[in-house]
């Protein structure tokens, strides 16, 4: 089975893509999610690239939807952005359900932005935020994780409300076992959303310190989740959905023709 990706330029010229799916359980799902989707508007907030870069203001908005105090933080500190993103996850399924919620997604965004995730950068994201609706499923993807995240290739990227064991302690967040079941989350949601990786991904080795520091909260944490293991592909990689078939440098043809238009399955 194929899909094709198309995208345009400023001047709404039309550039396709095709890619072939790889066999694997996860691949399949996804495909009948995308069935049902590939007709409908993929969301702006959600879709790469990002267009909204101001953390101040999109802090400020959303205290003002949320209808809770403004508190000016310095955005350049790390402690300030762990703050921020706690008011996220606290205010998020009340303000979910506003009709103006895209302020919460987007300064959610707005977070790990400035933290500089590389997640962003080197991935190109495509979602239908919450048009996803019931075709959101809860499944364990990590068993499916590849080896690694080559170029021009298409993944299921993690797409948790929280963060991963090893960014939860980079981000120097609580050493406190209830608050990372909490926030640190393996890849639990099969979700539509998918990426195209603009670039190789290498898979570091996990770190000692982290190693060291994950030791007291692992047993609680991988049960709690029913994992085995927690390993460097869980922190680095994705589950690998399709191929490209021709060879294609993603990153530049993104240059030329940045904003992506629809999926077809073809």
């Amino acid at each position: 089975m194929k899909v094709k990706l198309i995208f345009s330029n400023r001047n709404n010229q039309l550039h396709d893509e095709n890619f072939t799916l790889v066999d694997n359980p996860i691949s399949l799902l996804w495909i009948k999610k995308i069935k049902h989707l590939q007709k409908i508007d993929v969301d702006p907030i959600e879709t790469s690239p990002y267009n909204f870069h101001n953390l101040h203001d999109q802090h400020k908005d959303f205290c003002t939807l949320a209808k809770i105090p403004f508190i000016k933080v310095d955005y350049e500190e790390q402690e300030s952005l762990n703050y921020l993103h706690e008011l996220y996850e606290k205010n998020h399924d009340r303000v979910s359900k506003f009709k103006n919620n895209q302020l919460l997604y987007k300064f959610h965004l707005s977070i790990h932005l400035r933290e500089g995730s590389k997640f962003l950068e080197d991935l190109f994201i495509v979602g239908w935020g919450t048009k996803e609706g019931p075709l959101t499923t809860k499944l364990n993807c990590n068993e499916f994780y590849s080896n690694q995240v080559r170029a021009n290739n298409l993944y299921l990227p993690w797409s948790e409300l929280g963060k991963r064991p090893k960014t939860y302690f980079e981000n120097k967040e609580l050493k406190e076992i209830n608050r990372f079941i909490s926030i640190a989350k393996p890849h639990i949601t099969l979700r539509a959303r998918f990426a195209i990786a603009k670039k190789n991904i290498e898979v570091l080795p996990l770190s000692k310190n982290f190693i060291d520091w994950f030791e007291s909260f692992k047993t609680k944490w991988l049960s709690h989740y029913d994992l085995k293991t927690w390993r460097d592909i869980d922190e680095y990689s994705a589950v690998h959905l399709a191929s490209p078939d021709h060879p294609i440098n993603v990153e530049k043809m993104l240059k030329e023709y940045p904003k992506f238009l629809k999926i077809e399955i073809i």
